[in-house]
């Protein structure tokens, strides 16, 4: 059972992605293969709204990653929007506070 449940905004530019659970390695496959399989069709800017996310591990930080290798190519980016402390200093601690801004 996935521990992880997401829903999309969709604007003209951008997808707004609705995180609610954990995003961990029970989870984070399945969310990778969505969003990859959302951006097949047209890659935006990706925003990920962490207002609902409990918990976030290493293994759902390398889906991020993974993710922001897809929209780089296409010199779009990824935002973390409504990180927890928690997750800002994970953030900070992988490095990714330099490649992807949390907002």
């Amino acid at each position: 059972m996935l521990n992880i449940d997401s829903k999309v905004l969709i604007d003209r530019n951008s997808y707004e992605i609705l995180l609610k659970g954990d995003l961990d390695i029970s989870s984070a496959e399945k969310f990778k293969s969505e969003v990859k399989e959302l951006l097949k069709s047209e890659v935006r800017d990706v925003y990920l709204n962490c207002k609902d996310l409990d918990y976030i591990d290493s293994t759902g930080i390398g889906s991020i990653i993974s993710i922001l290798n897809v929209v780089r190519e296409k010199n779009k980016n990824i935002f973390i929007l409504n990180s927890s402390n928690s997750m800002k200093k994970l953030m900070k601690i992988s490095g990714l506070d330099k490649v992807i801004e949390v907002k």
